[in-house]
């Protein structure tokens, strides 16, 4: 399971870090930390008047649902062990 799980945390930096480069593309230059990047996306993503089209918004609404489906998982997989880890005691 710790595996699983460390696979599901490599995968979120790695789609926090591709949101970053597609953001510094239009200019848009985010600090690192998941918790930045989940933080700010919602703004960046309703602003009207940042000249993206309605194509790259569309992206950007993707990336950022698959971002928070792979934070369920890890937070999934957190309770499990948890639930686990009271099990074996």
């Amino acid at each position: 399971m710790h595996r699983a799980r460390s696979g599901f945390v490599k995968s979120r930096t790695a789609q926090t870090n591709q949101i970053r480069g597609l953001l510094s593309e239009f200019g848009i230059v985010l600090r690192q930390g998941i918790a930045h990047v989940a933080n700010r996306l919602p703004n960046i993503i309703e602003d009207a008047e940042d000249g993206f089209s309605v194509v790259f918004r569309e992206l950007l609404i993707r990336v950022r649902s698959y971002l928070l489906e792979i934070n369920r998982q890890i937070e999934a997989l957190k309770k499990l062990d948890r639930y686990l880890a009271q099990k074996q005691y």
